[in-house]
């Protein structure tokens, strides 16, 4: 008899999944796993308030007694590739109970949320995980390719100074579109200042013939090196360009410690993290699956490097 035949493959909505439920499948899941936000109990319930994530399409299996041993997040974004905004589907906290490890239980899950995401209409699947690590090789035999392996850059901000953020708009119309880029709406930036590391956006004007810059940080406790610890992480920024760019931007840092997640593809920037003092201490991969004609268009365009997006990746 298939191990499958042992759970329930429902969605969050059929089998009234709850928050508490989540966050104690979280805490067995993910007690170790470098990268991500150490969370509490308000973070769950934010999270899944994150516009555009759907329990009709949000995937679960379920024991005979109703207990949660799998889970699969789905949420509908806009994302930026080959210099077009495509509807793509965001696959988060892919988690499994160890106890039920080895059963099949992701990859049904994974199927369900495919399935789910074409009902609605998606161009892509995109997700987040660790480098070299067996989710990868998973994810792989579903079809998915790799599209960027991202760097956390991790040191201490240099002589931090306080300065006041401003409003998210003005700061955003500074920032490119690379690859990656997720294209926010009102609700989103609503949801990101009701979190529990919101984020704070700063802009340093144009100064001695320098251009203007925008940064935003989420100060938050990370995860990282197996221990945890509040780094002010790097949301969206200006792509600096020389040193004295990173240092303005760096000195805009909460702090004590800032994380910088960078496309490894960019080793100018990375070259530049390095002088300023910053270590590699975790890689992820970014990973897509293209759905439609028009998603493997645009990625037969696409030139890189990708554009993180924090709140997939870390969970600010």
């Amino acid at each position: 008899m298939s191990y499958r035949a042992s759970y329930s493959m429902v969605t969050h909505a059929e089998g009234g999944v709850t928050d508490a439920q989540l966050a104690a499948l979280e805490a067995r899941a993910f007690g170790a796993y470098d990268g991500v936000i150490a969370s509490d109990s308000r973070f769950i319930p934010w999270y899944r308030a994150r516009p555009g994530m759907d329990p009709g399409g949000c995937q679960a299996a379920l024991l005979t007694d109703g207990t949660l041993v799998a889970s699969v997040f789905l949420t509908s974004i806009s994302l930026v590739v080959g210099r077009e905004a495509l509807l793509a589907a965001a696959i988060d906290t892919v988690m499994t109970h160890p106890d039920h490890r080895g059963r099949g239980l992701a990859s049904a899950l994974m199927e369900r949320t495919h399935q789910a995401a074409r009902s609605r209409g998606a161009d892509l699947m995109v997700l987040y995980t660790a480098a070299g690590s067996d989710p990868q090789r998973l994810y792989e035999r579903l079809g998915y390719r790799v599209c960027a392996t991202l760097a956390y850059w991790v040191g201490a901000v240099p002589h931090p100074s306080p300065v006041q953020p401003v409003s998210p708009t003005g700061a955003e119309a500074l920032a490119a579109q690379p690859d990656g880029f997720r294209v926010y709406t009102d609700a989103d930036r609503a949801w990101h200042r009701a979190g529990p590391a919101p984020r704070r956006w700063f802009v340093d004007p144009a100064c001695d013939g320098g251009r203007p810059l925008s940064v935003c940080y989420a100060t938050a406790p990370v995860r990282l090196a197996g221990s945890v610890r509040p780094v002010s992480v790097t949301c969206d920024a200006t792509a600096f360009t020389d040193g004295p760019e990173l240092r303005r931007l760096l000195l805009r840092a909460p702090g004590p410690d800032v994380l910088w997640l960078l496309d490894e593809a960019d080793g100018p920037r990375s070259r530049l993290l390095a002088s300023a003092g910053l270590r590699v201490v975790a890689r992820e991969v970014e990973m897509i699956l293209p759905l439609t004609g028009a998603a493997r268009q645009a990625l037969a365009r696409s030139a890189g490097p990708w554009y993180p997006i924090s709140e997939s990746i870390i969970g600010v």
